[in-house]
This record gives structure tokens, C-alpha cells and sequence, in this order.
């Protein structure tokens, strides 16, 4: 049996990526806290490449492929690529499209206290947060 090594494809560091925010992530519905970093249990924190894509666009992207239980992301948070392994040396934006556009940021260590440190260092380095009006 032969083994198949997929190639990964690394965001470049001149690219932005996009994580969806949902109620848990916003304190008062407008505050981004740093658990919209923590990764889930497969270490694998999903984010949407920027590239190209104005707010709205975003927004479209996250409706389409970010919702959770039929809810769409309140906004999201935008990190250039280049800040990520600078809140932590051994993360990585992995690409893999699926779908077109997804990445994921990857290497984070296995124990719990360091991996919500590295995300309030994200928190820290977010660049934009775009948030949706409340509707009635």
C-alpha cells in the first residue's frame, strides 16, 4: 500500500483572512473576546481568505459557508496572514479550499491555557471587526 502526501498550500503573509463571529464570540453583541480565536478541538481554527472580497462580500461568503444550526455569522474579524505566527511562531494559515476560499490556522500546541494565550495575542493583532446591525 502506497501512501498519498497532499501538498499544503500556505496564505501568503500579504493576504488577510476572515474569522466568522457568532453571539459566544461578541460580549454585549459588540465586543470581539479573544475566544473567537480558540480553536476547536481539532486544532484546525477556520478562517475565510480575504482576497478580493469587500465586506460585503465577505459577509455573502460567511451566510453561504460559516452559518451553524442555520445561524449566520454576526460579522467577522479580520488578521493579516503575517500576524498570525507572529502571536505564535509555530502557526501556519493552511488553504485547502473546500470550500473555495476556506483556510485554516493550524500548529496550534495541545495544551489548553497556552492555545487561549496565543488566541488574546490574535485578539490583540485583529485588524478589523465588521459587524452586522441587529435586526428586529
Amino acid at each position: 500500500m502506497t501512501a498519498t502526501v497532499t501538498d499544503v498550500i500556505l496564505v501568503e503573509p500579504e493576504s488577510d483572512v476572515a474569522r466568522f463571529l457568532f453571539p459566544p464570540h461578541l460580549k454585549k453583541g459588540r465586543i470581539l473576546r479573544p475566544n473567537a480565536f480558540d480553536p476547536p478541538p481539532d486544532l484546525r481554527l477556520s478562517v475565510c481568505v480575504r482576497d478580493g472580497l469587500d465586506g460585503d462580500g465577505i459577509h455573502e461568503w460567511g451566510k453561504v459557508n460559516a452559518s451553524r444550526d442555520g445561524e449566520a455569522p454576526r460579522g467577522f474579524a479580520v488578521l493579516h496572514v503575517r500576524d498570525v505566527p507572529a502571536a505564535d511562531e509555530a502557526l501556519r494559515v493552511e488553504r485547502d479550499d473546500n470550500p473555495f476560499r476556506h483556510a485554516a490556522i493550524v500548529g496550534w500546541p495541545p495544551e489548553k491555557e497556552v492555545r487561549l494565550s496565543i488566541a488574546k495575542e490574535l485578539r490583540a493583532r485583529v485588524a478589523e471587526v465588521c459587524l452586522l446591525p441587529h435586526s428586529s
